[in-house]
């Protein structure tokens, strides 16, 4: 939420957001609505 936040994504709306982190071995999925953290995934890679 903080990186989506940082970015000046939308979070407050009705559509939902992905934002995908892909790190250094690491990769985050993040899907949101409304402010709300709907689903966390990381994965190892």
């Amino acid at each position: 939420m903080a990186a989506s936040i940082g970015a000046g994504l939308p979070v407050s709306n009705i559509e939902g957001l992905m934002i995908v982190d892909t790190g250094s071995g690491i990769t985050e999925v993040a899907i949101t609505s409304i402010s709300f953290l709907a689903y966390w995934l990381r994965q190892s890679v």
